[in-house]
């Protein structure tokens, strides 16, 4: 219920449950008048999970076609070294204008050819 506050929670987990090991999965859930409501588990064929790890990208990428650019960057132990050394939550929102905001309930690429391959129809977004 949009009307109704939400508090979002994100959980960084590590391999071991201390501070001193890597980041192993990030994990999201909702909390909206006392009751706790789970992140859904995707819904792609042949990716599955309800969180993100190094592995759910890697699937994610391979399914999608697309480079698996955070593998290249290091995964999850490289954004965990970055947490460790202190970050900045910045929120903000925006309007896409050179992608006129393909991320969200769109087609990209927008090539009629690829419609059918995972990850080119986004959404939809039922609000």
């Amino acid at each position: 219920d949009t009307s109704k506050p939400i508090t979002v929670v994100t959980q960084f987990l590590t391999a071991d449950g201390t501070d001193k090991a890597e980041l192993a999965e990030i994990r999201r859930f909702y909390v909206q008048g006392g009751r706790v409501i789970a992140q859904a588990s995707s819904k792609v064929s042949g990716v599955p999970g309800d969180s993100i790890t190094d592995a759910f990208c890697e699937v994610q990428k391979r399914v999608f076609r697309e480079e698996n650019h955070h593998k290249d960057l290091g995964g999850l132990r490289a954004m965990g070294e970055a947490l460790d050394r202190g970050v900045v939550l910045a929120l903000s929102l925006w309007d896409d204008h050179a992608m006129q905001m393909r991320w969200l309930d769109s087609v990209w690429p927008t090539d009629p050819n690829l419609r059918g391959r995972p990850g080119v129809v986004r959404g939809p977004c039922r609000g």
